[in-house]
Order: structure tokens, then C-alpha cells, then sequence
């Protein structure tokens, strides 16, 4: 399976993955067991923090950031997906039910095209 940390990795791209348990109370297990579950189970590679809140009370700084690009609207639910430029602006947010797959031209077009051929890989990433 092609994946998109496969495919354009090495041209730059990376994906984050935060954790919280702010909706439904779907994320309650501690750090450790969150990581070994991403990595373990669904074979995540990217980038995984700390569990955070990602609405107030106690909002993690990155999501004031990336919601003050969007007129402050709060996060409505898990999975939503922000892609940021080099520099840190965010260019678009995407719904939680949005497939990472969608985002594929968007992050050729960030990171400058290139030879798709050569983006072959298959790391056994979903993401």
C-alpha cells in the first residue's frame, strides 16, 4: 500500500499525531498505552505527542495557533486534519471524516511536485 509518509517523507512531509480526550471520552488511556496501540496495531510512523486538550479549558498552545487561522472555531471532533506549510501557516483544515488520501495533491503541491514515480514506497504507514 502506498501511503503518503511513504510517498513524500523524504521530500519533507511529516504528520503529527495528538492525542485527546476531549469528545466522548474516546481517548482515556495513558500515553503509553495510546503509542503502543498506534504503533503496535494501526503501524503509525509519524510523529506522536502527549495526549492534549485541544479546546479550552487548558488548550494546547499548537491548537490556538491553528485555530486562530480558521476565525477561532473550536474543534468539533477527533481526526480533524490541519496541513501546514514549511514556515508553520496553516493552509487548509480539513473535517475529521476527511480521508488523508484526499490531501494528496495539496501536499505535492506544497512540497513542489516532483517524479511520482519515484514515490513508491511502502512503509506500512496508513497515513
Amino acid at each position: 500500500m502506498k501511503t503518503l509518509i511513504g510517498k513524500y517523507g523524504a521530500d519533507g512531509l511529516q504528520v503529527i499525531a495528538v492525542p485527546c480526550n476531549q469528545f466522548g471520552a474516546q481517548e482515556p488511556s495513558p500515553a503509553a498505552e495510546i503509542k503502543e496501540f498506534a504503533r503496535g496495531q494501526q503501524g503509525f510512523r509519524g510523529v506522536l505527542t502527549e495526549k492534549v486538550n485541544v479546546n479550552a479549558p487548558g488548550e494546547h498552545a499548537l491548537f490556538t495557533h491553528l485555530k486562530a487561522a480558521h476565525g477561532g472555531q473550536a474543534v468539533e471532533w477527533n481526526f480533524e486534519k490541519w496541513l501546514l506549510d514549511g514556515s508553520g501557516a496553516v493552509v487548509q483544515r480539513y473535517e475529521g471524516g476527511t480521508d488523508v488520501m484526499e490531501l494528496e495533491a495539496e501536499i505535492q503541491a506544497l512540497l513542489g511536485g516532483g517524479d511520482d514515480e519515484r514515490r513508491s514506497g511502502d512503509d506500512g504507514e496508513e497515513l
